[in-house]
């Protein structure tokens, strides 16, 4: 099933692969672009950065046009982008600031109109399935049980599981902390997640945002309050230190160590600079 949508920043959203509505195909958001320097024996400096393109929309429905052009103008004006969805998977926030309108049209009934985007991320994203990884069980058969009576309990050991990227390149992530926890810290493929001088109250949860354009770390109460955290991830020198909170989750089979007395779960955001060709055509 093929879909389009443009969700404006505000939450409203307006269909444009549908009976009356449709978008042929992607032609022109399927080109990408690096911005690079040229160097004595290749490049350097490369990066993706917004760009600018169209799509074209056909309609038997003006309505629907008018809904989007409203949207649009209110993104623009609050400076706030919309976000282009393809597929239900594929997603990128954009701007939609302006238009041309094909004349004649094919028919009176119908409306041809070709909008001019920024596409502002220079990438698009897709979240993979949702990793999710329970704290141990008391009565698990985890703890340690030694043939002798002593007069200490021995602590559990860390829990180990292995989350999996199963693209080829490292992925953004969202990584969400179930409570209660203080100052939780989790280790995945030799980079340490650590945040100093937090608490996730029980029924609450952390939220880490680890995406190449947003960074976040925020604590969300059972009354639905939010705190922002931001100051209590574990920075090092930055990425590729092992103890940056935000390092992308490599590619592969990754062992993820925690205490296991809290619950973790990770959302992986595979990045392509255009949608696939195996998306709406």
């Amino acid at each position: 099933m093929h879909a389009l949508t443009y969700r404006s920043h505000d939450g409203h959203a307006v269909d444009l692969y549908c009976e009356r509505t449709w978008t042929p195909n992607l032609t022109e958001i399927r080109s990408t672009q690096w911005n690079y320097t040229l160097g004595a024996r290749g490049i350097t400096g490369s990066s993706r950065t917004a760009t600018e393109t169209t799509i074209t929309v056909t309609t038997l429905n003006p309505n629907d046009l008018d809904q989007l052009q409203a949207l649009a103008d209110t993104d623009v004006e609050a400076l706030s982008p919309g976000t282009l969805t393809i597929n239900n998977e594929w997603t990128q926030k954009a701007f939609i600031v302006g238009t041309n309108v094909q004349t004649p049209t094919p028919s009176p009934a119908l409306a041809v109109v070709t909008f001019r985007i920024v596409l502002c991320d220079g990438l698009w994203h897709h979240r993979l399935p949702t990793q999710r990884f329970a704290p141990m069980a008391a009565d698990s058969g985890s703890v340690l049980d030694m043939p002798y009576d002593l007069p200490a309990d021995l602590a559990c050991p860390k829990t180990i599981q292995r989350i999996s990227n199963p693209v080829v390149s490292p992925c953004g992530f969202v990584c969400r902390i179930f409570g209660q926890a203080t100052n939780p810290q989790f280790t995945v493929g030799g980079n340490l997640y650590r945040f100093d001088d937090v608490t996730v109250p029980s029924d609450g949860y952390m939220t880490v945002i680890g995406m190449p354009l947003e960074k976040s770390i925020k604590v969300t109460d059972a009354n639905g309050d939010v705190a922002d955290c931001f100051s209590s991830g574990a920075r090092g020198v930055g990425k590729g230190c092992g103890t940056y909170c935000f390092e992308p989750i490599p590619s592969g089979e990754n062992i993820l160590t925690w205490s296991g007395g809290f619950t973790i779960e990770f959302d992986l955001y595979e990045s392509s600079g255009a949608p696939p060709w195996s998306t709406l055509s």
